[in-house]
């Protein structure tokens, strides 16, 4: 864990925290770790933390108070939200070692400037500037507290974007801080434009992610500090492992980036010769000279990935998201409709196929649905709604899908790649065929043993008749994977500028 006292320097006495969005998380995570008496306030006014709340006067009596914690000192107002106390805040440190401030406010947005009545900071303060990196690049009128004023100090319009150039600008103009803090920074883009911030901002800076738990200082003697967990390769967690999430794996694989893929215990894939859920039943797995190791917990997938091996986990309802903090999350169960992923799961949620509204549940979706919009990334709206019908392979749509004509076990008779002529049978269901109706090569096959249910999919007849295809992602995954590409790279890197 990141020692946030340590890292943000705090020291007995009091600390203010002004700026922009962020506030109330950092002040709240560091003081939860501070090593004696600790009290939280406001000069303003901000939300009413989880914690004991004292309303009194009388510096004895909170002496007198026995919390394990800190202590959160104020009134609260009709508004709900927690006001100054009534001690003065100077008078604080009387009764306790630590205390926090925040001391003024921004509506929630990452950054602002500072009016004539703000901030309000107690005298003999240590004051860190909070900042997030999340307003960088997005339009000033959007992201900014008092965007007239913010406009006037930095030389932004309204609808310009707020570059690391102006946001330094505004801060050295103003004059605040003993530390700058640029928090929210996730992804790569954002760590490098905080670093570009950082070097312009005139100031001790900690660029981190209260969300991943990590942080990278520039304050501390000694220069720069790593910790951990700051700016490894962009981490990707997949829901799902069949033939369309493992071409989404080695499209993002490919590019550099970490993958981890999660699947159900008894995987339905068909077409397993390219599906890395092969690795559940088998341990592992090699696709296209990919290879997948199953992994029975968090850290084993740790450990893989620094390996660069694909883990994949039995774990549909992907508990092991908290433990792994992926960059982006890619929801590629292919289930029709969401299962459970949310637009907050990580900084990056891509939904795959319909089910998924971007903006919503998702940041973006990408459509599945052969023809000319396949492989698409949305930014707004969902992918088109399922038909039911499959895509066009060689002429050929619903006559090509092999299905189970009823509940039972699956006895496979021929084996993935073998020419089969229409009419022959492929497999039995409870002794019922399953039986091809073309010509062509078994691209597909349910894996003999399967409990399966009547009309399921057991199998995908190729009529192209290209043996070689069934060892290779199909041309739908590939297209797919590239727009989960695109839209993974979209959001990490739309922070990134070059100077001048």
């Amino acid at each position: 864990m990141t020692d946030w006292v340590h890292v943000l320097g705090i020291r007995p006495g009091i600390t203010a925290f002004i700026g922009g969005g962020g506030k109330t998380g950092t002040l709240l995570r560091a003081a939860g770790a501070l090593p004696g008496r600790a009290a939280v306030c406001t000069t303003t006014r901000m939300q009413v933390p989880d914690m004991p709340l004292y309303t009194g006067t009388d510096l004895s009596a909170l002496r007198r108070m026995e919390e394990a914690g800190p202590v959160c000192i104020g009134t609260v107002g009709e508004d709900g939200k927690l006001h100054a106390p009534q001690i003065p805040v100077e008078r604080l440190t009387e009764a306790v070692d630590y205390v926090l401030c925040e001391a003024d406010g921004a509506r929630m947005l990452p950054l602002k400037a500072h009016a004539d009545h703000e901030p309000v900071i107690p005298r003999g303060a240590r004051v860190i500037l909070v900042a997030g990196t999340d307003g960088l690049g997005r339009k000033m009128e959007e992201v900014c507290h008092r965007p007239e004023l913010y406009g006037r100090l930095s030389g932004l319009a309204p609808e310009d974007r707020v570059t690391p150039e102006a946001a330094a600008a505004v801060m050295r103009k103003e004059g605040y801080g003993d530390l700058l803090f640029l928090t929210k920074a996730e992804t790569l883009g954002r760590q490098r434009a905080a670093l570009h911030l950082a070097a312009l901002a005139g100031m001790p800076a900690v660029i981190g992610s209260l969300w991943r738990d990590s942080a990278y200082s520039l304050a501390m003697e000694g220069g720069t500090i790593p910790l951990p967990g700051f700016g490894r390769r962009p981490r990707v967690l997949i829901r799902g492992a069949g033939d369309i999430a493992s071409g989404i794996a080695l499209r993002l694989f490919g590019s550099g980036m970490d993958v981890c893929m999660t699947e159900v215990a008894f995987p339905l894939t068909v077409r397993r010769t390219v599906a890395f859920s092969g690795a559940v039943r088998a341990g592992e797995t090699t696709v296209e000279g990919v290879r997948a190791v199953r992994a029975e917990t968090a850290g084993d997938a740790e450990r893989l990935m620094a390996r660069r091996v694909i883990p994949v986990l039995v774990d549909p309802a992907c508990v092991c998201r908290t433990a792994l903090q992926p960059d982006v999350l890619v929801d590629a169960i292919l289930a029709k409709r969401n299962l459970g992923t949310r637009l907050t799961d990580a900084p990056v949620v891509i939904g795959v196929g319909p089910g998924f509204t971007a903006g919503q549940d998702c940041h973006a979706a990408v459509e599945t649905m052969r023809g000319h919009t396949l492989g698409r990334v949305i930014y707004t709206g969902s992918p088109l709604p399922n038909t039911a019908i499959p895509g066009l392979i060689g002429g050929f749509a619903g006559e090509r899908v092999l299905r189970a004509p009823a509940d039972g076990v699956f006895r496979a008779l021929h084996k993935i790649g073998d020419s089969v002529q229409a009419g022959d049978v492929a497999a039995t269901v409870a002794g019922q065929p399953v039986t091809c109706m073309l010509t062509g090569v078994l691209r597909g096959l349910m894996e003999d043993g399967t409990v399966v249910t009547r009309g399921l999919k057991v199998g995908d007849v190729d009529p192209r008749c290209k043996p070689e295809y069934c060892e290779t992602a199909s041309d739908k995954a590939l297209a797919v994977g590239g727009g989960v590409l695109e839209a993974a790279l979209h959001f990490l890197n739309q922070m990134e500028w070059t100077s001048g």
